[in-house]
């Protein structure tokens, strides 16, 4: 039996982006971990964080039996975990569950530029891993990223047109896929999954959001994102000191992920990245 772990920085990204590989595991035997590493919301946001825990919690347990015990809720608040002393909690929990749970294969969000609890989430586990030396195989995962070129710049224009024409109350949303990195495109890891597969996924990721209240005052509809099958890559190795990718047409290198600017996700980068070196470095002496 194989031990799992797959991060997810919101209670969603898992189901969203690994269901069809969490039954596959399953099937095998294998032991299946997932941490959550934010709440999915602001701290002040009471009843929304309770109405997503409880959410993902029946979700799991509905249709894929993971026990309880193996959902680790970490009580970070939303779109925080790039601030300094946060990273370093963080970095010292992941530490701790990685050296419990000694997993066999790990899945990350991949470093994209699209929210900053996901490219916060990828850099701590990596150098998390680093420390520990583990020799875990290592999985990434894409959701979302601001990765333009003019295909993707048409369709979200076309997004945001029929959103303010509220022609359709489906949520648009730019494809998921991996964005090159150093001018390389990666070599993609597709779960195999036939039509039936694709339903019942519609259908846990439909219940989740029924549960959770997100879309509490309208339909439910799912995007091509949620629809389809998983993704994966093998790492990457990244320089966190740069952007993940530029941006067309604006270059994405002012802001990174949403409404965080990138010097202030490079500064705890540069602590982070200094206070692990320092460490080793007493362990030398």
């Amino acid at each position: 039996m194989e031990n799992i772990i797959i991060f997810a920085p919101h209670p969603d990204d898992d189901i969203i982006n690994n269901s069809l590989m969490m039954k596959n595991e399953l099937k095998k035997g294998n032991n299946i971990t997932i941490v959550y590493t934010t709440q999915g919301a602001k701290n002040s946001e009471k009843r929304y964080i309770k109405a997503r825990r409880v959410a993902i919690k029946k979700t799991i347990k509905k249709y894929f039996k993971i026990p309880l015990k193996n959902l680790i809720f970490l009580k970070y608040e939303d779109t925080t975990l790039y601030k300094i002393e946060e990273a370093k909690k963080l970095f010292k929990d992941i530490n701790e569950i990685l050296k419990k749970i000694k997993p066999n294969k790990i899945f990350i969000p991949t470093y994209e530029g699209g929210h900053i609890d996901h490219d916060v989430t990828n850099f701590i586990v990596m150098k998390a891993i680093e420390k520990l030396k583990l020799k875990s195989e290592i999985f990434e995962y894409p959701t979302y990223n601001n990765y333009m070129n003019l295909k993707r710049f048409y369709l979200f224009f076309m997004r945001e047109f029929l959103k303010n024409l509220k022609l359709d109350n489906t949520k648009y949303q730019l494809p998921k896929e991996f964005i090159p990195y150093n001018n390389k495109k990666p070599k993609l890891i597709n779960i195999k999954s036939s039509k039936k597969d694709l339903e019942l996924k519609s259908e846990v990721i439909l219940n989740y959001h029924r549960l959770s209240e997100i879309f509490m005052k309208r339909d439910v509809k799912l995007n091509k994102t949620e629809r389809g099958t998983d993704l994966y890559i093998k790492k990457r190795e990244y320089n966190y000191n740069k952007p993940p990718h530029s941006s067309f047409p604006v270059p994405l290198g002012i802001v990174l992920a949403n409404k965080v600017k990138f010097k202030e996700f490079k500064n705890m980068v540069k602590y982070m990245e200094k206070e692990i070196e320092n460490e080793r470095d007493d362990k030398k002496i």
